[in-house]
């Protein structure tokens, strides 16, 4: 179920590294991150908190307001967003910096009409 909801929302290509790392996790910090991304179906509060926190993640990290992450900038967010996640499953694992640079490229070829990532082009992903 894990894979169908993440090749829904994007990326196959980075997708086996990720499921990789969750499968190391407890099956307790597993349960936990599929009632998180199945939250805005089955618990609007959690799925409400969460994307508070995801905001406001990304908006500490767009160090210059513009509303895109450019690439130190999404790299910030990474680690932040991981730091993030540990502390609401209990256990996360962030990826190299080459993943995040793999990430990055991605999300960024997304629209081409500008360099960084906005949050629509995120969302897309």
């Amino acid at each position: 179920m894990f894979m169908e909801i993440m090749v829904k929302r994007g990326f196959g290509m980075l997708l086996k590294e990720m499921f990789t790392r969750f499968m190391k996790y407890s099956k307790a910090t597993q349960a936990k991150y599929m009632e998180a991304m199945n939250a805005d179906e089955t618990n609007p509060a959690l799925y409400k908190e969460i994307k508070q926190d995801f905001c406001a993640c990304w908006d500490a990290c767009d160090v210059n307001k513009d509303g895109v992450l450019k690439c130190d900038e999404f790299k910030m967010f990474m680690v932040k967003n991981c730091e993030n996640m540990k502390k609401r499953f209990g256990e996360a694992e962030k990826g190299p910096e080459e993943e995040d640079l793999r990430w990055y490229r991605c999300y960024n070829a997304i629209t081409s009409s500008h360099d960084g990532i906005s949050m629509a082009d995120f969302k897309k992903g």
